[in-house]
């Protein structure tokens, strides 16, 4: 897989998240979901290699904003791609 600026990408790990609203265990239940569910939609939609994927749900562990607006809460609610291997 080429990604424009890091070359050529052997294996990303997807990473769900959720805001800080409701329960911990519910949070990285809905967290880990969410990143399943990209997983899924690049295998049989995207046509890429699962081998070349791993997907995981962190909850509310890693905010990016304040938990305490709606803005905040929003913006915490994400997937994140990051690069496990490169060529």
């Amino acid at each position: 897989m080429w990604l424009p600026g890091a070359g050529l990408v052997k294996r990303i790990a997807i990473e769900g998240h959720a805001s800080a609203d409701g329960d911990a265990a519910h949070n990285r239940q809905l967290s880990d979901a969410r990143a399943k569910s990209v997983m899924t939609y690049l295998t049989t939609k995207g046509g890429v290699d699962a081998s070349r994927l791993s997907a995981q749900g962190v909850g509310a562990d890693k905010p990016i904003a304040d938990n305490n607006t709606e803005e905040g809460r929003v913006k915490n609610r994400r997937v994140e791609f990051n690069i496990v291997e490169r060529d």
